[in-house]
């Protein structure tokens, strides 16, 4: 996942994005069509970390994701990792 405040004109978009924003507990998935122009939202889905770098994503019939973040050596990057 690239880690980066978007700074780009829709207009300077070549393709298709998603874009992931961590934001008061909620994360939010958004699909970037070029082709239509157009914006829609994948899913609005609550997050917790801990202090251990674990993210832990409940969807909406309650189901927990949890993920291991691993930040690539640039800092631009980072990597989630599924654990079981």
């Amino acid at each position: 996942i690239p880690l980066t405040k978007l700074t780009y004109s829709r207009e300077s978009i070549n393709n298709d994005l998603t874009i992931w924003t961590f934001r008061d507990s909620i994360l939010t998935i958004v699909h970037y069509s070029v082709q239509q122009k157009t914006d829609s939202i994948v899913g609005k889905y609550k997050y917790a970390v801990n202090d251990k770098s674990v993210l832990q994503i409940t969807l909406q019939d309650g189901t927990a994701l949890t993920y291991t973040v691993g930040i690539i050596s640039t800092g631009y990057y980072a990597v989630l990792y599924q654990t079981k």
